[in-house]
């Protein structure tokens, strides 16, 4: 595989896929609580699953590098704008729908929407929606800032990763902790993005590495995740062939859908504390396959009314 492919999809579609089934088992197991000998096993398994988070932003960042220097800035924000939100609001109405738990759903409606929810502590089972719409909103002031950065002092740049890290002391205090704690997964993102524009494959990974050592002086809420960007370049790199390519590519390309779907039934099973996770797990599968689809079919056929109806006026 050539530098541009590593850095520039690093299988992209695959290793979404990887953090999607981690992040799904992750939030079911959360919410079981019985005593198994399956649970335990599961539990350790899976018990860094919360890394298909980071992997999920850090790669989202790299992504969204490459498309602010292909796209313009109106551009940019109307791709993001027609790929989010109206799947976004179908998985709102349906939550509100079937889960009416909630005394204002309007505010908290505009509160998602808007990443609001991530200041004020109202998300309702999701934060990770709203954190995106405010990277969005942001992303090209932080590109353009790394940047002028990066190409005056390469190595210094690593040092707004690391400050990004200890900011987590900060932005924990008036932000929800899930978000705060993973702002220097975006930076290190862009970053990656330079390192590659600027020195290709190897310069890549001369960063990951000085990165990756850095986790012993961190705080360790953070440190652990330094180590799986250099992972996830040198695998890819050595190894050509990757296991389920397909169909885990396939999951990572429909990651939106699959992530809102499950949602919906971690919202379900957090009302069902007594159920084991030999009931949850399947049951879970089935409720992310099924809603997935729906909220794939609906965005779909929105989108292909809006061209049929310009094709129609004009």
């Amino acid at each position: 595989m050539g530098s541009t492919e590593i850095v520039k999809h690093i299988n992209r579609n695959y290793w979404m896929g990887w953090a999607m089934i981690l992040i799904i088992i992750c939030h079911i197991q959360y919410t079981c609580y019985d005593d198994s000998f399956f649970m335990k096993y599961m539990r350790l398994l899976f018990r860094k699953g919360e890394f298909g988070v980071d992997i999920f932003l850090f790669l989202s960042s790299v992504g969204l590098s490459y498309s602010i220097e292909k796209n313009s800035l109106r551009d940019f924000y109307i791709h993001r704008v027609k790929r989010l939100f109206p799947m976004y609001f179908v998985f709102l109405f349906l939550s509100f729908v079937f889960f009416k738990s909630r005394e204002n759903i309007v505010r908290d409606i505009l509160y998602q929407i808007t990443g609001i929810s991530n200041f004020t502590g109202n998300q309702f089972n999701e934060w990770y929606i709203p954190a995106l719409i405010i990277i969005y909103a942001v992303f090209p002031l932080l590109y353009s800032g790394v940047s002028r950065f990066y190409r005056h002092y390469k190595y210094y740049s690593v040092l707004l990763v690391v400050i990004t890290i200890y900011g987590y002391i900060i932005t924990n205090e008036f932000m929800t902790s899930f978000f705060a704690r993973r702002l220097y997964v975006i930076v290190l993102g862009v970053v990656i993005y330079f390192a590659h524009q600027n020195g290709g494959k190897f310069e890549v990974l001369e960063i990951l590495s000085i990165i990756a050592m850095i986790q012993l002086f961190v705080p360790s809420e953070c440190n652990m995740f330094l180590l799986v960007p250099l992972l996830l370049v040198l695998f890819d790199s050595f190894f050509p062939i990757l296991p389920m390519h397909k169909i885990l590519s396939l999951i990572g390309k429909h990651s939106l859908e699959i992530y809102l779907g499950q949602t919906i039934g971690l919202i379900y099973f957090c009302s069902q504390s007594s159920l084991t996770i030999l009931y949850k797990l399947p049951m879970g599968l089935l409720i992310t396959i099924v809603t997935s689809f729906i909220l794939w079919g609906i965005h779909n056929g929105f989108y292909k009314c809006i061209d049929k109806y310009k094709e129609y006026k004009f």
